[in-house]
């Protein structure tokens, strides 16, 4: 199908705008907004989308466009996001300089991975679980979940959660919870660079520097994108550890 040149500046207006901005909202650009819902116009979109590997939705008052999952020039790249989070590639552990490796990324989306879990549910239910999350309990969720699989072979499971479960927990176990070691990275380091981290993508919020709760934005791609179809399959693969658990524990 020929476009008119109009429709694909319109089109391409609104791609520009959500590369730089992530959202379309209603009350910041309603023109823009009001211009998504033109038919042709959003079959361009639709194409640039599928093309650059994104999908772009709207959610109530708001377009976003989100990266796929294999999606690596809009997304973060590994390296990206672990530098992202973490920061330096360099940390001081027992007083020596050593490299942020893989386990340490792993570590890090671990914690997004149980955050999200403990927010919104997993099993279709397409409802949020609760409005925030104290930050002193973060630390006692991770420990919980990751004990089960400390110093054991759970092969299998890391192959279904496609997570390295067993690394990540002796890695955090190993890690000191005492904040009196400013120079070594604790395990309330690690939940402060997600929680950080989190907050700088417009995701969650630092309420009073006592507990975290989740943005609309995060709200919305949750439960209207992350949490159905495929994605809720990929994402229960993730999230649905506490069965695997009690396998583990049989």
């Amino acid at each position: 199908m020929a476009y008119l040149l109009e429709e694909i500046k319109k089109a391409t207006n609104i791609y520009v705008y959500l590369l730089e901005n992530g959202e379309l909202k209603s009350s910041i650009n309603k023109e823009l907004f009001n211009q998504y819902n033109i038919k042709s116009v959003k079959e361009i979109l639709d194409s640039m989308a599928l093309e650059s590997k994104v999908s772009i939705r709207q959610i109530s008052d708001s377009i976003y466009i989100i990266p796929n999952i294999d999606n690596e020039f809009l997304g973060y790249k590994r390296s990206e996001l672990k530098t992202a989070i973490l920061g330096k590639q360099k940390m001081n552990i027992d007083g020596k300089q050593k490299d942020i490796t893989l386990e340490h990324y792993y570590l890090v989306i671990y914690i997004i991975i149980v955050l999200l879990s403990k927010f919104y549910g997993g099993k279709g239910a397409m409802t949020k679980l609760t409005d925030s999350i104290e930050l002193s309990e973060i630390e006692n969720i991770i420990s919980k979940r990751l004990e089960p699989f400390i110093e054991k072979d759970v092969t299998e499971l890391e192959i279904e959660t496609k997570l390295s479960i067993s690394v990540i927990a002796n890695m955090w176990y190993s890690a000191t919870n005492d904040d009196e070691y400013a120079k070594i990275r604790t395990r309330k380091w690690f939940v402060k660079q997600v929680c950080v981290f989190l907050e700088k993508e417009g995701l969650a919020n630092i309420l009073d520097k006592t507990s975290l709760v989740p943005t609309i934005k995060l709200d919305r791609l949750v439960i209207n994108h992350l949490l159905n179809g495929d994605r809720l399959v990929e994402i229960n693969m993730l999230l649905n550890l506490k069965e695997n658990e009690e396998d583990v524990n049989a």
